[in-house]
């Protein structure tokens, strides 16, 4: 799908465009004129609203299940990627299944002119949705969790990536909920950590990752105790 159409998405919808009329009645004057044997002048009034009309023609836009599709198809292949980043291999981190999932990001972390006219949007199925996605990863050693992260935007090829450690000593509680940023309500997992400081990173289907969370609790039960 064209970058384009994915940003109609999140584009706000114009309550009217007046070129969509003036082209309809630039085309209906250029129609009498045919009939009248104005031949040149309906011609050239035909061709203008033609190309008036087709330039102001609103984009398709695309379904709440597209983008998801869309944003999904995003994930990729990133545990390698990921691992390289972290300085780990994979005896390092077989201890626990890591825990991975993608979310629309409404940090606003990803800046770019590109989105200098988009908003946060709720579908019809009243999910919130960003033009920007956030891949999470997290890897369990013997006494760390290790955190990479990989912003993506819909719109075009911008991105950033980065890397956290989290102590299990540190880390009080783990949790997924649901925030509210700008109006916009989507599902988080969050850490709490010793100092009363908190991590939110943003999830599509906390149903997901149910179990990986529930194995997560557990874990940091058994380093603490």
């Amino acid at each position: 799908m064209a970058h384009s159409n994915i940003a109609s998405y999140f584009r706000e919808k114009p309550e009217s465009n007046k070129a969509i009329y003036i082209a309809i009645g630039l085309g209906i004057i250029g129609v009498i004129s045919l009939a009248n044997e104005a031949i040149i002048l309906g011609i050239i009034l035909l061709i203008i609203a033609a190309v008036l009309g087709w330039l102001n023609m609103p984009l398709k836009r695309p379904s709440d299940n597209e983008i998801d599709a869309i944003a999904a198809s995003m994930m990729g292949d990133f545990k390698a990627h990921a691992l390289e980043k972290l300085g780990l291999d994979e005896e390092q981190v077989s201890y626990v299944t890591p825990l991975s999932f993608w979310g629309y990001d409404f940090s606003k972390q990803l800046r770019d002119v590109a989105f200098s006219d988009l908003v946060f949007t709720t579908g019809q199925d009243g999910v919130g949705r960003s033009p920007v996605v956030r891949v999470s990863f997290f890897f369990f050693t013997e006494k760390e969790i290790h955190y990479f992260y990989k912003l993506f935007s819909l719109i075009n090829g911008a991105f950033t990536e980065g890397t956290d450690v989290f102590y299990y000593k540190h880390v009080v509680s783990v949790k997924k909920q649901t925030e509210v940023k700008d109006n916009i309500r989507f599902d988080s997992f969050e850490i709490c950590y010793s100092n009363g400081n908190k991590s939110s990173f943003a999830m599509r289907d906390a149903t997901e990752i149910e179990n990986s969370i529930k194995a997560m609790r557990a874990l940091l039960s058994e380093r603490q105790s």
